[in-house]
């Protein structure tokens, strides 16, 4: 994986010409696995995915805006990286998958809980128990994908986002990512005390003085996150 950066916002991009990722090396959680034996095998999993998870959820509750450039294959582990993104943007040829079960494993970089937040429960456990493919524009309309764009323009539009957003009060784009984040879990009431009190927040910072300035004296406003 890639990630470039543009402050307030990152792209995450699969190294490769041909494809965002194709998951975990399975081989290589294999070969790892087994070399633990016995009692020490259970410990060495539960890091393991301690470890992944982590960093999917840093890229959650980051202040920064993540978006993700999907082209051909984005399975198992690319999926569940995406999931944690802001927006995902995907070319109409790239593939989705969660096959674990066909290995007899099961997600558990996230797979099972962000997938179903953004497809709804059905939806992902259909997806997830058949292990089959899905395209991009199925994908789309189940919630997985945000921006469908022609083939091999993925990275492109996703680079032309965050150049758009780079422009924004980062203050506030992590105020709205916060909101989101935390009132997905909260009753309606609660999560508006919530977005009341990031507002206030954002509302009182350097940023909103310049940016209602630059709106009356019509120019750019220049924001410094602070």
């Amino acid at each position: 994986m890639v990630l470039l950066q543009a402050k307030p916002v990152a792209v995450i991009r699969g190294a490769g010409e041909q494809h965002f990722t194709a998951g975990a090396d399975v081989c290589e959680m294999a070969q790892a696995a087994l070399t633990c034996t016995g009692e020490a095998r259970g410990p060495f999993i539960r890091e393991w995915l301690a470890g992944v998870q982590a960093v999917f959820m840093a890229i959650e509750r980051s202040p920064k805006v993540f978006i993700c450039a999907m082209k051909g294959l984005a399975y198992g582990g690319g999926v569940e990286m995406a999931a944690a993104c802001d927006i995902r943007v995907a070319a109409e040829d790239a593939r989705f998958a969660l096959p674990e079960v066909k290995i007899g494993i099961m997600p558990g970089y996230g797979g099972t809980q962000r997938v179903a937040r953004l497809m709804g429960k059905g939806r992902a456990l259909t997806f997830i128990l058949s292990a089959e493919p899905m395209d991009a524009m199925t994908a789309q309309g189940a919630g997985l994908v945000d921006v469908l764009t022609e083939p091999g323009a993925a990275e492109a539009t996703a680079l032309a986002i965050a150049e758009r957003l780079s422009g924004y009060a980062p203050l506030a784009m992590a105020g709205v990512k916060q909101a989101i984040h935390a009132g997905a879990h909260l009753s309606l009431d609660a999560a508006l005390q919530v977005e009341a009190e990031l507002f206030a927040q954002v509302a009182l910072s350097a940023d909103t003085v310049e940016g209602v300035t630059a709106f009356v004296q019509k120019r750019k406003p220049v924001f410094l996150g602070k």
